[in-house]
């Protein structure tokens, strides 16, 4: 999942209706299609707004196949008539008003009809801070808005039944992320350099010049991304993916029943686990679990270097409950990993674990 897929999924089931008012208040599409050190200009933020609700209307009214454009709507509240509804809501509306697509067509078609919509919206703006540093009309292109161009790739075929406009191709996103082989530790590459709305450059003090690592240590680690509110660094509903799902968490009976997800904010050194209950390629980020009866959830946040495991025990409560978030833990300065398993107190269910990612200040630096 891209992180603009994550993120218009995510607007769709915070923001309950698709307008430029909502993406204003929820602001990660905007930060990933527009200029992040120019959200700050009212006139330059309302702008964008407006072009990204005109052209995400446009790619999902672009969308052949019928039940695709609607399950589309659903995702992001396009129409009105799901304005302020729920996920839920609006799906159990679309079955029982017009039967547009059954519930297991939603649940099969959701993942990739958006993963398509991310990718057309992407390529109507190009990911270079250069060239959306103006919206202002006057350039030839689309609705009186600049041209903008796509990084296209030849490597990946258009899906049949969508129709992507004319000469553009798919994105490249985060360029900034890649793999290290040595260690198989994943760095994430310092995307911004100061943390959006927390007036800190986390790899530098601009007064002092001395490193923030230990700062950021002792204000992330150990804290439920919940608890940190108003701090965009620890912002959970609307994190991005720190690196591709997985693994599977292996249940009690012995059968695959969760992926474990690292999330963090790509400004910020910092990741926590998200455990999703479900496997396969498409998520479904409202599934619920029971945790049997005398079983705990055990998610360790871990930094091997300096001997840190944080743990997240989600006991049994006699309830299905949604997905489980582990402890946060600081990546400025060294890798961070993730073990879940179940225990029982006298026995555990083998671990599923991740690779160890860290942020990284520069491109082509090492752990």
């Amino acid at each position: 999942m891209t992180p603009l897929q994550s993120q218009l999924e995510s607007f769709g089931r915070r923001g309950k209706k698709l307008s430029s008012g909502r993406l204003l208040r929820y602001r990660e599409v905007l930060t990933l299609l527009g200029n992040p050190e120019r959200l700050g200009d009212s006139a330059y933020a309302a702008e964008l707004a407006e072009r990204v609700v005109a052209e995400l209307q446009d790619v999902i009214a672009s969308i052949k196949s019928p039940i695709d454009r609607r399950i589309a709507q659903v995702v992001v509240a396009a129409a009105p008539e799901f304005h302020e509804k729920l996920v839920k809501e609006r799906t159990a509306y679309v079955i029982t008003h017009g039967q547009e697509f059954t519930e297991e067509q939603f649940k099969t078609r959701r993942g990739q009809v958006m993963a398509d919509v991310a990718e057309a919206l992407q390529a109507r703006f190009h990911t270079d801070a250069a060239t959306h540093d103006s919206l202002t009309p006057g350039a030839e292109g689309r609705a009186g808005h600049p041209v903008v161009a796509p990084v296209p790739s030849p490597s990946r075929g258009q899906r049949p039944g969508f129709q992507r406009p004319p000469g553009r191709g798919r994105p490249q996103f985060l360029r900034g992320r890649r793999l290290i082989a040595a260690g198989a530790v994943v760095s994430l590459g310092a995307l911004a350099g100061a943390v959006t709305g927390y007036g800190l450059d986390w790899r530098q003090d601009p007064s002092t010049g001395q490193s923030n690592v230990a700062l950021f240590a002792a204000t992330f680690d150990d804290k439920d991304p919940r608890s940190l509110e108003g701090n965009p660094c620890a912002d959970a509903p609307l994190s991005q993916p720190a690196y591709p799902a997985g693994p599977e968490v292996i249940g009690p009976d012995g059968a695959p029943v969760a992926t474990i997800q690292l999330r963090t904010q790509y400004s910020c050194p910092v990741v926590w686990p998200r455990i999703v209950w479900g496997v396969g390629p498409s998520l479904d980020m409202e599934a619920i679990y029971q945790i049997p009866d005398g079983w705990t959830l055990q998610v360790l946040t871990i930094r091997p270097e300096t001997g840190s495991v944080f743990r997240y025990p989600e006991p049994s409560s006699g309830a299905p409950v949604p997905y489980a978030l582990g402890k946060m833990a600081s990546t400025a300065q060294h890798c961070v990993k993730v073990e879940v398993y179940f225990t029982n107190g006298t026995e555990r269910t083998s671990s599923a674990q991740t690779d160890c990612i860290r942020h990284n200040t520069a491109e082509g630096s090492t752990p």
